[in-house]
């Protein structure tokens, strides 16, 4: 969390260089000055120890009256201003209690001392202030209303019953942030208060949408069960009903510890802060909308950059599809135990020459042709899976490079141009330093994480794929099986032959070897590709069916998807971030993401 006067000091010196002379930066630098002294405020009351309970609401909706009731001393209670007319209306702040506050200014403030003994009683000391109305028509009453919400950690929120659902109320409450606040409702009809059915329902609704709106507006804010007040004036009993008031107060609030409740310095300058920020941001978006556009352009466009180079090399498939396929091929050869000969060297071959199986089959009967393009078709398929595993391997770094320069720049140019449009003949050292033919002073952070975690959901995604060891067991196992039944025939006879010629020399002595068998290369040879053709066969089997392209889909597809999930985890936990070398651009960034 950065410290609120560190940041109001960045937001002038920011404005100052970027705005130049625009009236922005005017207006800005009143914000700021004004959060100083709603700072000062906060940080050190005024020279009062005391918690401080500020009573506050729109103009004409009884602040004063209940102000009255927390001031037990008649004479006290009669010199606070009250009524809806010019000359009746609270227009100062009007401090309450048995200290006197610092730096008393007197054309805004006025103390009236009232001892202890002379307030209601909340089992220790207290202050009590008494606001202008928020929406006074006097500009600077409304200004002292503002100010004064700084003042008191503790507010009493007052409402009238049928403004109740007025919008203004809610922003009131956003000031609040932070604190403890009592919603007051006062001029409540008798009607409603006597909880007639239908009028008491209504009631009851227009006091869920009260609540519910203030909790809304100021989430930071805790705020207590209101307070209905009857309206007076129309049931003549003012005194029962201030009574009442008194002990509804002293039920919520006796049982608050004030000290605790008041020592949320830090939540409200941070309230405060916020409220400041979020001004200067919409001050910017509204009233210097190139700015705001310029920085906007450089975001998104940086934001959407990794995930454009995920789409670029990944998006089409093919190269994820060159590089799963080859992952697969490699899988059922490594995987494949050595002794299923000629399975597993039948597989190998498969696998080198997919897409021209057709062209492997007739080269085994001699065709020149095809035996050359098998030869091609080999070379490009060791060729496109070596640039598959490039792209996998810096594919993505060395696009997003490019793109960098390629994009980001004329974004940044754009930038400059906006500067000079907005500063107009301002100048300084600092802005004069830029200049828009200038080297790209952007960087976009994470680049290399981001290829090493495309690799990695590449293996765990292939791994999740993977196939069982013992299956490519079982099919080298039968497809070898095969293969020696089918070539056994022949080398039992050659055997069984040699055998008999043996026990004959043993046992008669012959001495011609043309008893002894003598088999022709080419009867072998064809006897070993006629067994050979099935293994074949199910090798091809078995390599169609991993490389389905269902398969490769289904796996490519998934890996995209994970890329795609990794670059926004990657930008969530500040992986991946938008850094600024130049100061204007730093301070616009700052400026607009208040």
């Amino acid at each position: 969390m950065e410290d609120p006067m560190q940041m109001v000091e960045r937001i002038e010196f920011a404005a100052q260089q970027l705005l130049g002379s625009h009236p922005v930066r005017f207006q800005i630098t009143r914000w700021c000055e004004e959060f100083r002294q709603a700072a000062n405020d906060i940080l050190h009351d005024r020279g009062v120890s005391l918690p401080c309970i500020g009573v506050i609401g729109a103009k004409g909706q009884g602040k004063t009256w209940v102000v009255r009731q927390l001031v037990l001393d008649p004479a006290i209670a009669q010199l606070l201003p009250s009524g809806v007319l010019a000359k009746e209306a609270t227009t100062k702040l009007h401090w309450i209690g048995p200290v006197a506050p610092d730096a008393l200014d007197a054309s805004r403030e006025s103390y009236l001392a009232c001892p202890v003994q002379g307030m209601l009683d909340f089992q220790r000391p207290y202050m009590v202030l008494d606001t202008p109305g928020y929406t006074d028509e006097d500009p600077m009453a409304a200004a002292i209303a503002k100010e004064a919400m700084s003042l008191a950690p503790i507010k009493i929120l007052v409402a009238r019953r049928d403004q109740l659902r007025s919008a203004i109320h809610v922003q009131l409450a956003a000031l609040t942030e932070g604190s403890v606040c009592l919603p007051i409702i006062t001029c409540v009809p008798q009607s409603e208060m006597s909880h007639t059915q239908g009028r008491a329902n209504s009631l009851q609704r227009d006091i869920e949408w009260y609540t519910a709106a203030l909790s809304s507006s100021a989430p930071g804010t805790r705020f207590l069960e209101s307070v209905l007040v009857p309206d007076f004036e129309a049931m003549g009993d003012e005194a029962s009903i201030s009574k009442q008031l008194q002990n509804d107060l002293i039920a919520r609030l006796a049982h608050e510890d004030l000290k605790v409740a008041s020592a949320t310095k830090s939540v409200r300058l941070r309230s405060a802060s916020d409220r400041l920020g979020h001004r200067v941001s919409e001050a910017i978006e509204t009233q210097v909308p190139q700015l705001s556009s310029a920085i906007a352009q450089l975001a998104s466009t940086a934001d959407s950059l990794p995930s454009q180079a995920i789409e670029m090399v990944l998006g089409s498939k093919h190269v994820l599809r060159n590089a799963i396929r080859d992952r697969i091929r490699g899988e059922l050869i490594s995987s494949t135990g050595l002794f299923w000969f000629p399975y597993r060297t039948l597989l190998g071959v498969l696998g080198f020459t997919h897409g021209a199986w057709d062209r492997l089959i007739l080269s085994m009967t001699g065709s020149l042709p095809s035996i050359f393009g098998t030869f091609v078709t080999w070379a490009k398929n060791v060729s496109s899976t070596r640039r598959a595993h490039q792209e996998l391997q810096d594919g993505i770094k060395e696009y997003l490079n490019q793109q960098i320069q390629d994009r980001l720049l004329p974004a940044q140019q754009e930038f400059y141009r906006a500067i000079d449009r907005i500063g107009g003949s301002s100048r300084d050292p600092i802005r004069d330093s830029h200049r828009v033919d200038s080297g790209l002073r952007i960087r976009i952070s994470g680049i290399d994480a981001l290829q090493v975690q495309a690799r990695g959901v590449f293996d765990e995604t292939l791994h999740k794929y993977r196939i069982p060891r013992w299956l490519l067991q079982l099919l080298g196992f039968g497809a070898t099986l095969v293969f020696w039944l089918l070539m056994a025939g022949p080398i039992i006879a050659i055997y069984r032959q040699y055998f008999l010629a043996t026990m004959n020399a043993w046992s008669d002595g012959t001495k011609d070897l043309s008893e002894f068998p003598s088999p022709k290369a080419t009867m072998m040879l064809t006897a070993f590709g006629i067994s050979t053709l099935p293994v074949l066969l199910i090798a091809m089997l078995v390599m169609g069916w991993f490389q389905r392209a269902k398969r490769l889909d289904a796996i490519a597809e998934e890996i995209y998807s994970a890329e795609l999930q990794k670059v926004e985890a990657l930008k969530r936990d500040g992986t991946i971030r938008l850094y600024y070398d130049d100061p204007l651009l730093q301070n616009a960034e700052y400026l607009t993401s208040l």
